[in-house]
């Protein structure tokens, strides 16, 4: 049984390790899927627990790039070129006065009307690499979204669950 932990929230960390542990010693090969690498980087996985990141799926999408060189990079290279000493400063009051506000009330509402798929990329690149899991354990409140789209496809529907012993539980049952 292929099972996918969903914690994208990182708040239930002791269980993600222990259950994901649980499968290993079954002969599982499970696989858990985060947020960010970094805020489960003091965490000890067992061996054979696969553990990715959804942030650094799908690459950049060259808008967001492109937007990071003009509004971000540029102005801060030549504030730091031009002010010198004070050059830091600059470039650190651009970026919280100008820069962010235009990417959060310009850039980000323009980027979405424009590129609706845009939110979708990673999934859809983790769905690509990985395949198809026979269960998604869905481990924190954050998780409920990316849980409904990886569930919601009619031709593979994953067992849902919230603690790998409801899966275990089904399986006896199935086999009763």
């Amino acid at each position: 049984m292929r099972v996918l932990f969903l914690a994208l929230g990182a708040g239930r960390r002791l269980a993600v390790t222990g259950e994901s542990r649980t499968l290993t010693e079954r002969g599982e090969r499970p696989v858990v899927l985060v947020d960010k690498a970094q805020t489960w980087a003091d965490e000890e996985f067992a061996a054979g627990v696969q553990v990715v990141a959804l942030a650094g799926l799908g690459g950049r999408h060259w808008p967001l790039t492109a937007e990071r060189l003009v509004l971000h990079r540029a102005p801060a290279a030549l504030l730091r070129r031009v002010g010198g000493r004070r050059g830091k400063r600059l470039a650190s009051a651009y970026d919280r006065r100008i820069g962010r506000p235009l990417h959060r009330r310009v850039f980000l509402p323009l980027y979405g009307r424009l590129w609706r798929d845009a939110a979708d990329r990673p999934l859809a690149e983790f769905r690509r690499r990985w395949g198809r899991f026979d269960a998604i354990v869905v481990t924190d409140p954050q998780s409920f979204p990316v849980a409904q789209r990886l569930a919601g496809d009619e031709r593979h529907r994953p067992r849902v669950a919230f603690r790998i012993d409801q899966l275990t539980t089904a399986d006896r049952e199935d086999k009763e």
